[in-house]
């Protein structure tokens, strides 16, 4: 038997946010909300995705929600009134950068690098290597950071790979690496461990639960 993926119902229903009904029934799940001193923005990897429907990737509704997440992004962290809510934090799930072959993808030739002829083709469903259907955030490199750096996000936190690193701030490595970024999550990853640790890489850990806090608890130099 043949189970259909929940397509956001889990989440819609089961976890407390502040979208609205309507955002509910598009399916549109991204967020922000101040948390102190923290402006926090919840952002969705699969935007325009229908379950395990892969036909939608690549179609006209699916790059409408893509394109219509993508001004969000540009507009929202403007809008924030940095002597207020000093610090901008984005939360997603798929990382941008890690150590493990099997969850990365590629717009180009060059790991963790786009070649300007590729952004649109990458941001619209083609990638160099790995699948849009199963890892989105390739091509939301291609044009969410710019807007982040533009915007002075302070962070971002993933998941996904289920490993704990965090970066340290390379323009030599990216483009638009401007923005700290950590990897949270359950440890243990059985995937493919590149053998040797990225420039940009400031830690990682593979070992223990209790590791998942060590990145967001290291201090941003």
């Amino acid at each position: 038997m043949k189970l259909e993926a929940e397509n956001y119902l889990g989440y819609i229903y089961r976890v407390y946010t502040p979208i609205t009904e309507n955002a509910k029934t598009e399916l549109h799940t991204k967020y922000a909300v101040d948390i102190g001193i923290i402006h926090c923005v919840f952002l969705d990897d699969y935007a325009g995705s229908r379950g395990t429907n892969i036909t939608m990737v690549g179609a006209a509704a699916w790059l409408a929600n893509r394109n219509a997440q993508l001004e969000w992004v540009k507009s929202d962290p403007e809008s924030v009134d940095r002597s207020v809510t000093p610090w901008v934090v984005v939360i997603k799930h798929n990382s941008y950068y890690n150590t493990w072959s099997n969850l990365q993808c590629r717009c180009s030739s060059p790991i963790f690098e786009i070649n300007e002829d590729d952004v649109d083709k990458c941001w619209n469903d083609t990638y160099y290597s790995g699948t849009v259907y199963s890892q989105p955030q390739c091509g939301q490199m291609a044009k969410w950071e710019e807007a982040f750096s533009a915007n002075d996000v302070n962070a971002m936190i993933m998941a996904h790979v289920h490993v704990h690193e965090r970066t340290v701030m390379d323009v030599r490595i990216a483009l638009f690496a401007t923005v700290d970024y950590w990897l949270i999550g359950r440890s243990d990853n059985a995937g493919d461990f590149i053998s040797f640790v990225f420039v940009f890489d400031l830690y990682t850990s593979v070992c223990t639960y209790v590791s998942q806090w060590m990145s967001a608890l290291m201090p941003i130099e």
